[in-house]
């Protein structure tokens, strides 16, 4: 599909395979998950590239398979306070994020903490994104507001001593109220300077905000409903899916501030092919292919510079996520993915933390107690003399702070 080895994963409302083309013209499937639900449009998500995540349409479930194998993972089951909206990991894949109706939940996934629960919006939570380090959460809702938050703050551990009827304590950085109807996508710029997101809607329109300030830098009418949206890394294009089953290309880099209206572009920049609503768009590394997915149930590949077809995968239901994956060994039989997954809590008042106050004499050697005032027990001790040597080896700086007690 392209110079860089990469699969396809698609997902409809009856299957979850991948794909690949194997330096041929065709697609073929090297993988196929063995699905039990309807998968929720973009909840589609990667772990550290050893699990595979995605909410059920309708039920408060999660499904989760390791990546190389087609038996979802039964034991613990992730159930959910009620049938999610939209769910994301965040890109360091530490903690995942759910919409339920107008509440937002986070989770550590390697305890299954519920760290906070939000009531964040007056409508249902429509779409979730992540700025690449994490530090920024934005969330859209059907009501066309765009709530950002400081990731730190919504989950600090203040936060999750509030009781269930104290939800809502957390105040977003920004609060941006400018579309008229649902938000449908959200696209963080890949930058750590002068960052900008993007925001799309039912309303016709896109925006573009500078992160820091909240302030609109661009807003974009077009003529049909956006429904799904992808920028490519260098900001310089977006691509926008309508509810008519085009796709059509905008270029930012001759694109000054303030209102532009956005007529019906010429063939050049519009991909033709799809007979109805564009659910998901995605772009490969290199940006020289474009793959979407629609309810005329087709997933078509796309060459972004000639707007050609290159391949058209043909399903038996709505396609509800497509998303690319670099091939490795991922999917070798002999490959054991590793990673800690727990129940997830539904319960703030479940949710508690044990911290400690160590004293380090040797990298190896230290005393501990918890904040209940108990002494831990052996394997408690042993788990935070591993932590600690391992920190010795990684950072020599962390723990000379932690022997001089500057930290």
């Amino acid at each position: 599909m392209s110079q860089v080895e990469e699969v396809l994963i698609t997902s409809c409302k009856t299957s979850l395979q991948v794909w690949s083309s194997q330096g041929s013209g065709s697609m073929n499937t090297i993988h196929t998950y063995k699905n039990t639900g309807e998968v929720v449009t973009n909840s589609l998500n990667l772990i550290n590239n050893r699990l595979v995540l995605t909410a059920h349409q309708g039920k408060p479930l999660l499904h989760v398979w390791p990546i190389n194998s087609p038996d979802e993972i039964k034991n613990p089951r992730f159930i959910l306070p009620g049938p999610a909206n939209v769910c994301q990991v965040t890109p360091d894949g530490y903690y995942l994020v759910a919409g339920i109706n107008r509440t937002l939940y986070v989770w550590q996934i390697s305890s299954g903490i519920l760290l906070t629960a939000q009531e964040i919006h007056l409508c249902a939570i429509t779409c979730i994104a992540f700025s690449l380090n994490s530090s920024h959460i934005l969330i859209g809702a059907a009501n066309g507001c765009v709530l950002v938050y400081n990731f730190v703050h919504l989950i600090s551990v203040d936060d999750t001593h509030y009781a269930q009827k104290e939800l809502g304590k957390v105040k977003p950085t920004h609060n941006i109220l400018h579309h008229t109807n649902a938000v449908t996508d959200i696209y963080v710029e890949l930058t750590n300077i002068n960052r900008r997101f993007v925001t799309s809607s039912l309303d016709n329109s896109f925006f573009i905000y500078n992160l820091h300030g909240g302030e609109p830098l661009l807003h974009v009418i077009c003529n049909e409903p956006i429904t799904s949206m992808k920028v490519d890394v260098t900001f310089w294009n977006i691509y926008l899916g309508h509810s008519g089953g085009d796709i059509v290309q905008f270029s930012l880099r001759n694109s000054a501030s303030g209102l532009v209206h956005f007529t019906a572009p010429s063939d050049h920049l519009r991909f033709s092919g799809h007979g109805d609503r564009i659910n998901c768009i995605n772009l490969n590394r290199t940006n020289e292919i474009l793959v979407s997915g629609s309810d005329d149930r087709c997933v078509i590949v796309w060459n972004v510079e000639s707007k050609q077809i290159l391949n058209k995968l043909e399903l038996k239901t709505s396609i509800t996520n497509v998303k690319f994956l670099l091939n490795t060994n991922l999917f070798d039989p002999l490959y054991q993915p590793k990673f800690i997954v727990k129940e997830l809590q539904r319960n703030l008042e479940a949710s508690t933390y044990k911290s400690y106050e160590c004293c380090v004499y040797q990298d190896t050697s230290f005393t501990c107690q918890r904040n209940d005032g108990k002494y831990p027990n052996s394997d408690e001790v042993e788990s935070l003399r591993k932590r600690l040597h391992f920190v010795s080896h990684v950072n020599h700086r962390l723990v000379k702070k932690l022997k001089s007690g500057t930290v």
